[in-house]
């Protein structure tokens, strides 16, 4: 169970990895070719709160994100909402839970807009196997290893792009690239609160 379990935890962490890796790649590469980004008038149409909640397929299971993002006019933002992986081990599954809250800041053209992370707190809430939850501190115990966040995964200045497909007073639908480079379309929708945990 012990090395299940390190195997589990290692899985995750290598998962983690790889999406900061990845996003900071695409990153790289688009602000080299467009290295400047005007003001532009979609600006007043982002200020505000909107909850989003999609997932993605990475290697051996599924990355969950639900939450809202704050747009400031001060170009911050911040998000408050949980992320979850789902990890096959050796014929098991294992699906664990993060309370996250980020903060950064944020731009736009007139087709798109890009977020950059400044900092990222995590906290795992529990992890499941086989549909049983299991506490942290008792996966802590047998594994004799400090569970992994997500901030020790993604660095801070990883940034992404999110293009507008259609801009909407209450709705936003917007597409940016998943882990392995397919389109990701995700629906943002106005709300006068922060997500709710």
């Amino acid at each position: 169970m012990k090395k299940i379990k390190d195997k589990a935890l290692n899985r995750i962490g290598m998962i983690l990895a790889i999406i900061g890796f990845v996003f900071g790649g695409f990153w790289a590469i688009y602000t080299y070719f467009y290295p400047e980004h005007t003001k532009s008038n979609i600006d007043e149409d982002l200020y505000g709160i909107w909850y989003s909640k999609y997932n993605y397929e990475i290697s051996q299971g599924q990355f969950f994100v639900e939450g809202t993002t704050e747009y400031f006019k001060n170009n911050n933002f911040t998000f408050v909402g949980e992320i979850s992986i789902n990890a096959d081990v050796d014929n098991m599954t294992f699906y664990t839970t993060y309370n996250v809250d980020a903060t950064g800041t944020w731009s736009s053209t007139d087709e798109s807009f890009i977020t950059t992370i400044i900092d990222m707190r995590s906290f795992p809430i529990y992890i499941k196997y086989d549909n049983k939850e299991i506490s942290i501190q008792l996966v802590e115990k047998i594994s004799g290893k400090k569970f992994p966040s997500i901030d020790e995964y993604i660095p801070n200045g990883l940034s992404e792009e999110f293009f507008i497909k259609k801009l909407g007073s209450n709705e936003i639908s917007i597409e940016t690239d998943d882990i392995k480079g397919n389109t990701l379309s995700i629906l943002m929708k106005k709300q006068k609160i922060r997500f709710q945990r």
